[in-house]
């Protein structure tokens, strides 16, 4: 993303994205996937896992 900043192309983000990058910052600081999953309202631990990048 810093790269398209730095060469002036636009980025676009949906909500969709920023929920996913919170949930992937989570996941990656160390915040286990139980708590991700009750912070995004998934109700299925599988819903969490399922959206894409995360273990």
């Amino acid at each position: 993303m810093q790269a398209s900043w730095t060469l002036g192309a636009p980025v676009t983000f949906t909500p969709h994205d920023f929920r996913r990058l919170f949930a992937t910052e989570l996941v990656d600081t160390g915040l286990p996937l139980q708590i991700v999953s009750t912070l995004l309202g998934h109700l299925n631990l599988e819903t969490t896992r399922d959206t894409g990048g995360l273990p």
